[in-house]
């Protein structure tokens, strides 16, 4: 389900939707070699098959010897264009960084431009060192093509001069350069940029350590932020979306960790990460959801609402109610273990804390004596769900946290992948969470509330 290819890694996903199917070129991390764009394909978002090289490192002379980078797919009358990144450090030859262009007539096999590059910095605007990750779409406002680029403004009296490059065309041949979309002085660049309309508004996504995104009523801005701005933790990078018409999806990676290891240093490249449904909120921000195809392909159901929940008390007080569980502890932590789970499921569950408990969530893959593991915690203080690496003595900081409004007495509809060494988190079809779990391969589920009392109602446990 998080697709990985056998002979390396998944970096940055480039999605693209023709006829049915859900493409994903990838930037493949491999080790002694540089990036270059490989393929797959789904037909239900949920199993994913590997295609041939789309397209490889040229020669030495080629703009793109030292690796090709993040670009878009678009298809315009029967032919499709792919835009990307090329790379090279012959400095008296090319820019590091240029936008280079092939064609293809099936998806699989592409034909590199042989006039590459196609498009280059111009120094009355832009640096000449940053310029990658072309985005192109059709504005039918000015009846162009246009070229969205991650680049930095010529001069700026501060590093964090990234901003998004735009270059024109009428035909995907001939671009001409012109000033930036948005320079907001905020990041050193804002990598692999992404635009579409939903309604009235338009958002524009890029990546910077984060993915985030900005909203606006046109094109010219301003681009205005929400108070949350990401989808997604520090561990799910440089996503980008696909539309087949009806929903949007955001496609992303997850970084492995040096030496498989929960101590392991992060690194470029992983698994690709599930696809995140958009969801316009009704302040029309945007939050993710879990997709249908990913929920339904967990077919052994082993608990499910409506039934008796089994399960082993551990402290506390733990009551059924409504087939729900309800427990706590007043001064200390309470919690239970749910029985028959396997290493990798799905969980539902909805959460509902009442005002004094300190907090409430799941403990995962723990051993049999809860010395090792780890913790999905709902903090209403902190106002956010936290993921821990579980250690008996202190209270470790987060592995990885996000912001999440959680009130007492209403309920907070969370959802859980644990798969391999990955494990996703989704809240009340608004906030995801990602992270890694590699020195616990399996272990046991547990439920627990500090401080208090909660409620675990709705409890669907798949695999």
């Amino acid at each position: 389900m998080h697709f990985k290819p056998a002979d390396g890694h998944v970096g940055d996903v480039i999605p693209f939707y023709w006829n049915r199917e859900y493409h994903a070129f990838y930037l493949k991390r491999q080790e002694r070699r540089d990036l270059y764009w490989a393929h797959a394909v789904s037909n239900d978002l949920v199993h994913w098959k590997e295609l041939p090289t789309a397209i490889d490192l040229g020669g030495p002379e080629d703009p793109d010897a030292k690796g090709c980078w993040t670009g878009s797919v678009i298809e315009h009358e029967g032919t499709f264009h792919l835009f990307y990144t090329g790379h090279n450090l012959n400095r008296a030859k090319y820019p590091p960084q240029t936008v280079c262009h092939a064609t293809s007539l099936d998806l699989i096999r592409w034909e590199k431009d042989s006039l590459n590059p196609v498009v280059v910095p111009d120094p009355s605007w832009y640096e000449n060192d940053d310029w990658r990750d072309p985005f192109v779409f059709w504005n039918d406002e000015e009846e162009c093509y246009w070229m969205l680029i991650a680049a930095r403004v010529e001069d700026a009296a501060t590093p964090r001069r990234g901003c998004i490059a735009v270059a024109k065309s009428k035909n995907l041949k001939d671009w001409k350069v012109h000033p930036p979309l948005w320079a907001p002085y905020l990041v050193y660049a804002p990598e692999c940029p992404d635009l579409f309309r939903i309604g009235t508004l338009w958002y524009l996504v890029y990546s910077n350590m984060e993915t985030r995104y900005r909203r606006a009523e046109s094109l010219e801005g301003p681009w205005l932020r929400f108070p949350v701005e990401s989808f997604d933790d520090i561990r799910f990078y440089a996503a980008k979306t696909l539309s087949d018409g009806k929903r949007r999806f955001l496609l992303g990676w997850i970084p492995s960790q040096e030496g498989e290891s929960d101590e392991g240093r992060w690194e470029w490249g992983g698994h690709m990460a599930l696809p995140r449904e958009i969801v316009v909120q009704p302040d029309r921000s945007l939050g993710v959801q879990c997709p249908k195809e990913v929920r339904g392909s967990f077919r052994e159901v082993l608990i499910k609402p409506g039934t008796t929940v089994e399960y082993e008390a551990g402290t506390g007080t733990w009551s059924i109610e409504n087939v729900g569980l309800v427990g706590g502890m007043k001064d200390g932590s309470a919690f239970v273990g749910l029985r028959r789970v396997p290493s990798d499921y799905f969980l539902e569950a909805t959460v509902t804390l009442d005002s004094s408990a300190a907090s409430a969530g799941f403990m995962i893959r723990m051993s049999d004596r809860l010395e090792n593991g780890y913790t999905l915690t709902l903090e209403p203080s902190a106002h956010r769900a936290a993921f821990r690496y579980w250690r008996t003595w202190g209270e470790p900081q987060p592995h990885v946290e996000r912001p999440l409004d959680i009130r007492p007495g209403q309920p907070l509809e969370c959802r859980m992948i644990v798969e391999g060494t990955v494990f996703e988190a989704f809240f009340d079809d608004k906030i995801a969470m990602s992270a890694r779990m590699y020195n616990h391969r399996e272990g046991g589920l547990f439920l627990f509330v500090q401080n208090g009392q909660a409620r675990f109602d709705n409890l669907f446990l798949a695999s």
